[in-house]
């Protein structure tokens, strides 16, 4: 199912139902068909990409082999080897909405490349399809959304604290996607793999599907998590605490949502 449309510099770009945005689109509407291509071979690309796998992948993803030749004549990129290698934040659709989309920061990234006023042109028109589409919570999801993000790079740290010196980094990231899985069990129930096989239609992870209210108790949970570790807690008196925590703040955070919606109905 498709999402509503942007229109930029006279042109359609597709936005998706999960709000990833097409860079097939983006590429036609600056009447270039080797645009993407180009971008992808791009040093500056790759990093941004690894950047935003590590901040907001669902998957943890080893990027030497997808940066080996970087820079070189011969170094070729695409979007379905990105997937191959597990790349999130990137995904190709076939049929009658087919092309390649990418999350949003990720696409305005790509018009950013392509040119800078492009690039103002695409953003404005984001924001004003935000506000039309979602209203005032839309902002509310965004901030939730970002500072869940910030606060499990304090789980990272704290895990890696009480990780062997001699771990390799396979055995890191396995470690700190089980403390993700940790907070995923204490508010959602399960785990992303589990949301994952139940859920094969829809893109992204649990946490792009949760409301503002839950995503606020995530980030709660993460800093409490960051602190039971650094204090010795084993993973499952860690999960029982924050299963208890997940409770207390889901009922005052949606409560303070049922009085938002209140005060919003008797001012008209």
């Amino acid at each position: 199912m498709p999402g509503s449309d942007l229109m930029v510099a006279n042109a359609k770009v597709r936005v998706a139902a999960d709000g990833f945005l097409s860079l097939t689109d983006l590429s036609k509407a600056k009447g270039g068909h080797d645009h993407l291509k180009n971008w992808l071979r791009n040093a500056n690309t790759i990093a941004f990409i690894e950047a935003w796998e590590e901040k907001h992948g669902a998957n943890w993803v080893e990027f030497d082999p997808i940066k080996k030749g970087i820079g070189t004549n011969t170094y070729k990129m695409s979007a379905e080897r990105l997937i191959e290698h597990g790349v999130s934040c990137i995904k190709v659709a076939r049929g009658r909405y087919g092309g390649t989309y990418a999350a949003v920061q990720v696409a305005l990234h790509f018009a950013n490349w392509l040119d800078p006023k492009f690039y103002l042109g695409v953003l404005d028109e984001y924001l004003q399809h935000i506000r039309t589409q979602y209203g005032e919570d839309a902002g509310r999801w965004y901030f939730a959304r970002e500072l869940a993000a910030e606060n499990y790079d304090l789980i990272r740290t704290a895990n890696l604290n009480v990780l062997p010196e001699d771990i390799d980094v396979q055995g890191i990231r396995k470690s700190q996607a089980k403390e993700g899985d940790l907070i995923n069990l204490a508010l959602f129930g399960k785990t992303a793999a589990t949301w994952r096989a139940e859920n094969s239609d829809k893109r992204g992870n649990m946490r792009d599907y949760a409301t503002p209210e839950d995503l606020k108790v995530l980030a709660q949970l993460e800093l409490l998590n960051a602190r039971y570790l650094e204090h010795g807690a084993d993973a499952e008196t860690r999960l029982m605490l924050l299963m208890e925590e997940a409770k207390r703040l889901r009922e005052f955070y949606y409560g303070k949502h049922a009085e938002r919606q209140l005060r919003k109905f008797r001012d008209g």
